[in-house]
């Protein structure tokens, strides 16, 4: 059987590449809105082929991107309003039966592109070589760096793992890029003997998670906790946009990095631990601090 992994790899980068990086992220940033708009003025159109006779020899020119990068920027653009374009006909579909009132609105304007992570397809833009080293295409042509990652992760890019397209992402926070590598991996098929008990289980907001074993014996994790918090920092950043300063912006994101730390690492410790103990009933006070007891001044902030 085959598994997909997704390995993180930190980049080592100088100045002088870490600068080169951002220049070509950005330029692929641009290059998407562009063809996002040409897009949208071309009958919203997700071909392809259309995009590729319009475009490319403008992100060529004008943003200077490689040609494999300028066609994943094409591609990306086509899967974006297929996704779009799918959405409109369920909705369509869901009105005329009558389910709904409301018209989907996502190509009443064309998509905007603001993160500026880069696509990277395998032995095109990006080659692993040997003493852990990558190279990468970038506006200036190739750069080869070091990386750093999970132990196992990395063994098994060095073994020879069957290897997908890899993302270019840039940790704003940290001022790192990491190279995110799509692993395919061979595993042993699953048995009746390995796997004696099988426990299903539903996460949500309501309930952190919902648990089902195979004796149809239920456990509700109730996240009322979890929603008092998010809502209590919900009110807090929107409290502190309103005044529009920039010190009252970055607090801010603080509260949306804390929000965010609520409501996606509780749910996901609590199913981890529901998973290992499905028979167990837990209150409020089993789940695990999600490390933001530390940032009580900031729930403090006028």
């Amino acid at each position: 059987m085959k598994q997909l992994l997704s390995a993180k790899l930190q980049l080592h980068t100088s100045p002088e590449q870490f600068q080169a990086l951002r220049r070509t992220q950005l330029a692929y940033r641009d290059g998407l809105n562009a063809v996002s708009n040409y897009a949208f003025a071309h009958g919203k159109t997700s071909s392809n082929q259309t995009l590729h006779r319009g475009m490319y020899a403008a992100l060529r020119a004008t943003y200077h991107l490689p040609s494999q990068l300028a066609c994943s920027v094409e591609r990306q653009v086509a899967a974006t309003y297929k996704g779009l374009w799918t959405k409109v006909k369920k909705n369509a579909a869901a009105r005329k039966a009558g389910m709904t009132r409301k018209q989907y609105k996502g190509l009443d304007q064309a998509p905007k592109f603001v993160s500026p992570t880069m696509q990277y397809t395998y032995e095109r833009d990006y080659t692993f070589k040997t003493k852990q080293q990558v190279s990468l295409n970038t506006l200036e042509g190739r750069l080869t760096l070091s990386y750093q990652g999970y132990d196992k992760h990395v063994a098994l890019l060095q073994q020879g793992a069957t290897l997908g397209d890899a993302k270019l992402w840039y940790d704003q926070h940290k001022k790192r890029f990491y190279l995110l590598v799509s692993l395919e991996v061979e595993v042993a098929d699953p048995t009746f003997e390995s796997h004696k008990e099988v426990v299903g289980v539903d996460v949500g907001i309501r309930y952190l998670a919902v648990t089902s074993t195979s004796t149809g014996r239920p456990t509700f994790h109730s996240g009322k906790h979890v929603r008092e918090r998010a809502n209590h920092y919900a009110r807090l950043r929107k409290r502190l946009q309103q005044k529009g300063t920039r010190k009252e912006t970055l607090a801010a994101e603080r509260h949306s990095q804390c929000n965010a730390a609520v409501t996606s690492d509780c749910p996901t410790r609590e199913t981890v631990e529901t998973a290992s103990q499905p028979r167990r009933l837990k209150t409020h006070r089993d789940v695990p601090s999600t490390g933001l007891d530390r940032l009580r001044a900031v729930d403090r902030h006028p």
